[in-house]
């Protein structure tokens, strides 16, 4: 089997999961909502998001491949 067959197989597999989850949610009625999610994180998790947000960006912003 060579390579681009394979990754058609692991994209489709992963677009195949994900209809199924979507199927599987509307099913069941779970809806999901970013910002009701927020109000369960703690401010230590969320300050640690940021961080490597920002960090990311950093780097991004100097890296010398531009």
């Amino acid at each position: 089997m060579n390579l681009i067959s394979f990754l058609i197989l692991i994209i489709a597999a992963l677009i195949g999961f994900g209809i199924v989850t979507d199927w599987v949610y509307k099913r069941r009625g779970i809806q999901t909502n970013p910002e009701e999610n927020e109000r369960y994180v703690s401010t230590s998790e969320r300050i640690y998001v940021e961080q490597m947000i920002h960090e990311t960006k950093n780097i991004h912003d100097h890296s010398s491949l531009s």
